[in-house]
């Protein structure tokens, strides 16, 4: 949005932002949060193809156990589809409209604003000897509803009662900022450089081995490269299309155009069903039967009525990337609006191409050595420990 408005690329709004906040507000360290975001999709999918084979292996345990004929029942007992959470807003309905009934088919990984906040808080801060009370850690999101996100009580340091995330700031409200502080031009203001969450962590780790201290492995790898920014197809995280990709090859042994490579070059084939804002993905077996079924569900209409499918019994869908704003979170209620004249959805498709160059321009960079050493580059997998920092809520 911030892009858009200033006529200059995301890349070069990441770099004058990390300028702005470091010189004009002293921020210590500026992070992208692609490492926050890829640990969150890794996480997400392997969630997803438990649930999958869970669920099913019951199912076929309760089908054998009350008849071949009769499955009724066993699809009635289904913790599927599994609901994205990521969204705070749908979230914060789901809790409070339907309770019990929902929650369980919500997903518990946490959004890349949580895992961020657990390697700042709960893994950056011991490594370097920080207190977690003394650092105050902000981030930018593109709704208001990331504040309650933040706000949750069980996002706090274990006994100490301190968030992982002490404030979250709208791309409005860094907007304001900007114009406070003189930079209504954006493009005529200094680059800098943002810090590398990662190196840092990779830093650490080396360092405390160095130092003889037994410290537990907590990347899969210690030399992974950063992860590129906006580099996943999809303006609201990407979650269906990963979790599709990855689910495909491991539950059924497909590999779709290439996935496991560095990146993926184009998006998959979506479908549009009652309106651009729900959408539908299906892996299909040698004879057109599904083997897995995914949709995308944004805005509350569509969610009203995913719910009442859910609730009849008569939803076919494995996984719903759910999402509260129509359009997703590039129309994100902390969003900037669009300028006088020019219609919401004028601004809007000309954010999202945006935003779809950076993604195109972040596939090309991320294949781009790999292309040269005339050999296919397997994509890095971002994956933690168990037990290094908390990747999964209590909500459901």
């Amino acid at each position: 949005m911030i892009a858009a408005l200033h006529g200059i690329s995301p890349a070069e709004v990441h770099s004058r932002l990390a300028n702005f906040f470091k010189h004009r507000l002293s921020v210590a360290l500026v992070v992208d949060i692609s490492l926050g975001h890829a640990l969150a999709l890794t996480e997400a999918a392997v969630e997803f193809v438990h649930r999958y084979r869970e669920t099913r292996q019951h199912q076929s345990q309760a089908a054998g156990a009350i008849g071949a004929d009769n499955t009724s029942q066993a699809a009635a007992s289904s913790s599927l589809p599994l609901l994205a959470s990521a969204c705070p807003g749908w979230v914060c309905y789901a809790e409070k409209t339907h309770g019990s009934f929902i929650l369980p088919h919500i997903a518990t990984t946490r959004s890349p604003q949580g895992v961020m906040g657990a390697l700042v808080k709960r893994l950056l801060a011991p490594q370097n000897g920080w207190d977690p009370r003394s650092i105050y850690h902000v981030t930018v999101m593109p709704c208001y509803d990331k504040k309650l996100e933040a706000s949750r009580e069980d996002f706090a340091l274990p006994g100490l009662s301190v968030p992982e995330v002490d404030s979250s700031l709208t791309t409005g409200e860094v907007q304001q900022l900007l114009e406070k502080f003189g930079y209504g031009k954006l493009a005529d203001a200094a680059s800098g450089r943002a810090d590398n969450l990662l190196q840092l962590l990779q830093q650490s780790y080396i360092k405390q081995q160095q130092q003889g201290q037994q410290q537990q492995r907590q990347l899969g790898s210690t030399r992974l490269p950063e992860p590129c920014m906006h580099s996943q197809f999809g303006s609201s995280g990407g979650y269906a299309q990963h979790i599709f990709l990855a689910a495909a090859q491991q539950l059924f042994g497909v590999q779709l155009a290439a996935h496991g490579q560095r990146q993926l070059q184009q998006p998959l084939p979506f479908k549009i069903l009652r309106n651009a804002d729900f959408q539908e993905l299906q892996l299909l077996n040698q004879d057109g039967q599904p083997l897995l079924r995914f949709a995308t569900a944004y805005g509350f209409r569509n969610i009203q009525t995913l719910v009442r499918k859910i609730k009849s019994g008569q939803c076919e869908y494995d996984y719903v990337e759910v999402m509260a704003c129509p359009s997703g979170c590039l129309n994100g209620g902390g969003q900037l609006k669009p300028a006088a004249g020019q219609s919401a959805a004028a601004w809007i498709e000309q954010v999202e191409l945006l935003f779809l160059q950076q993604q195109a321009l972040s596939n090309s960079i991320g294949s781009g050595s790999a292309h040269e050493e005339g050999q296919q580059q397997q994509k890095p997998q971002y994956t933690m420990e168990p037990g290094v920092v908390q990747l999964h809520s209590e909500h459901p």
